[in-house]
């Protein structure tokens, strides 16, 4: 068994792996989870490709695992994004996070490649490569299914079939229901030649025996979580985004209306690693997650209004190991391309193949699917109309329209990983906030702030709806709970605006010019939203503290402990071994 707090260092050529210390030092600038694996990933050199076998992906938990606590149970992947190249976290809820904290573990860190298809099994503080033969090629449920039978007790992560040929935008599975969904992950693991990690709980592990009951019950009863997320999930979203006009397909033209009520699907409720929160939702039919984001992307982005068909397309990419925001919305860009006559034959005729279909050929990427099992940014490019992808810094829009909700657009145009939901001010805040009159500083204050909140709690690894349910007083007596040590909503502030910050000097010396700090050109055609974009920005450069050209200023890295930061970190990620 490890001690405390431990990385453990994987070397797939070797088939070795190591415990070492986590320095404290290290531990208390980035702690854990998304803090911790952007340390972990700056080590990288920024000019990696993240599909060689010297590039490393990092598995990190936070100081809250094990404690029993509702929506504490994450862990994060953290890597260099192949669908981008910028630094990239993804987390999902799932009993892995405590089975680890069980073990000593705080991090896992992955470098070179397996000598075959191979399985980790994480057991008793140490990896061993196991053969993943028979399972290579299998889809998530199957794989599940094979890795229960040989270990029981375990929690499971894999990769799907488009993991494994290397689709862009891959991702990893848990379980439990989980996933690590956006910017490639899955194609990270499958060229190390890793199909799976399975996590064996030590002996005597009893998820529940540091349930914390005052915290569990004081959660259940907040109002978002209890009115809210455990009776709806986020499916109605769908509803409320149409009403709002906001429910907008691939030509960013349409404003769409469903032809189908989505609570017709039928659902069970079940929560992220054990939480008793249940705010997620799975159909009663095929096990499936059902989410907002999914229906959106296989749906309304592809002009296909029926419910059931885009959950299914969904289910079928948890199964395939893609990521649905990505798939549906490259999906929907090709069918843009071929409108505007910029498809070859073969290729117009592989889109009009229909759903299911299209996304089993994306995880082949046999013929002309290769295109676009590569992402809706390259295909565009490669027809010459770089203008029909809907990205930011080329990953993919989420299902929320900016356009007139100035939160929202900055906060996708500054992401760190490329657009997203989850990297600033909530989007039914920005939207809320969109029918006031907000000055542009305090639009740019508000959507600072969301950013270093957020990344605070990614760190910590506490469940952002929970998060966001408690309030930041709350939250941040949360944490200090979990730290053992009193931690402010100031202090947790300035973690985040460290690991913000990280982020960004890592993705400017990888190449990601700060004129990626925008959005699509099909979002800008109204010349009153460019120029608020471009004001927004010009505010926001100047209030993180950076240059008028979007470089993190030294003054900053010094107040934030980052002035040694030169490009890629020094030494290795911990200088205290200990076997």
């Amino acid at each position: 068994m490890a001690a405390p707090n431990a990385l453990l260092q994987v070397d797939l050529d070797a088939g070795e792996s190591r415990i070492e210390e986590i320095a404290a030092e290290v531990e208390d600038r980035f702690v854990g989870g998304r803090g911790l694996g952007a340390y972990l990933v700056s080590f990288l050199p920024p000019e990696i490709l993240p599909l060689q076998p010297t590039a490393g992906v990092a598995l990190c938990i936070g100081p809250l695992a094990g404690l029993g606590i509702p929506g504490t149970a994450r862990v994060t992947l953290s890597a260099k994004s192949p669908l981008t190249g910028t630094i990239l976290d993804s987390n999902s809820g799932s009993a892995i996070a405590a089975i680890l904290a069980a073990q000593g573990l705080r991090a896992i860190f992955l470098t070179g490649k397996a000598r075959e298809p191979s399985y980790l099994l994480i057991k008793e503080g140490r990896a061993e490569v196991l053969s993943a033969r028979e399972l290579w090629g299998k889809p998530t449920a199957a794989a599940f299914e094979w890795l229960k039978k040989h270990h029981p007790s375990a929690a499971a992560m894999a990769i799907g079939p488009a993991g494994e040929t290397g689709v862009l935008f891959a991702n990893v599975i848990c379980g439990d229901y989980g996933a690590f969904g956006r910017g490639g992950l899955g194609a990270v693991l499958g060229s190390k030649n890793i199909k799976a990690l399975v996590f064996n709980p030590p002996y005597g592990y009893a998820s529940s025996a540091r349930t914390a009951r005052d915290w569990k019950a004081r959660i259940r009863e907040l109002p978002l979580i209890k009115h809210g997320l455990t009776k709806y999930g986020t499916v109605p979203l769908l509803k409320l985004m149409a009403q709002l006009g906001m429910l907008y397909s691939s030509t960013h033209a349409e404003r769409l209306r469903l032809s189908q009520e989505a609570d017709s699907i039928e659902t069970v409720a079940y929560g992220c690693g054990g939480c008793t929160v249940l705010c997620k939702r799975r159909s009663r039919k095929n096990n499936a997650p059902v989410k907002y984001q999914s229906l959106w992307a296989l749906g309304a982005q592809n002009r296909e209004l029926s419910i059931d068909m885009a959950q299914q397309a969904a289910a079928l990419c948890d199964e395939l190991g893609m990521d649905a925001v990505s798939a549906g919305s490259t999906l929907g860009c090709a069918k843009l391309l071929a409108e505007r006559g910029l498809l070859d034959e073969e290729m117009r005729e592989a889109v009009g193949m229909g759903l299911p279909v299209a996304l089993e050929k994306i995880a082949c990427r046999e013929g002309p699917w290769r295109r676009l099992g590569e992402g809706s940014s390259r295909l565009a490019a490669a027809c010459g109309d770089e203008g029909a992808a809907s990205v930011v810094k080329g990953m993919e829009l989420p299902g929320f329209d900016p356009r007139g909700v100035p939160e929202l657009a900055l906060s996708y145009a500054t992401s760190n990983r490329g657009a997203c939901h989850t990297r600033g001010v909530a989007p039914l805040d920005a939207i809320k906030d969109s029918f006031s009159t907000l000055d542009p500083r305090m639009v740019v204050g508000r959507v600072i702030e969301g950013q270093d909140w957020e990344a605070a709690m990614d760190t910590l690894m506490l469940c952002r709806f929970v998060a966001e349910g408690l309030g930041k007083e709350e939250a941040a007596s949360l944490c200090s709970a979990g730290l053992g040590r009193a931690v402010g909503v100031e202090k947790l502030s300035l973690l985040g605006a460290r690991v913000w910050n990280l982020e960004r000097c890592y993705n400017l010396a990888a190449g990601i010019d700060p004129s990626q700090d925008s959005l699509p050109d099909a979002l800008l055609t109204d010349p009153r939203h460019k120029a608020e974009l471009r004001e927004l920005l010009r505010n926001y450069y100047e209030l993180r503290g950076w240059s008028p050209e979007g470089r993190p200023e030294p003054a900053l890295l010094e107040r934030l402990d980052l002035s040694n930061w030169t490009g890629v970190c020094e030494g290795p990620p911990s200088r205290q071994g200990a076997e």
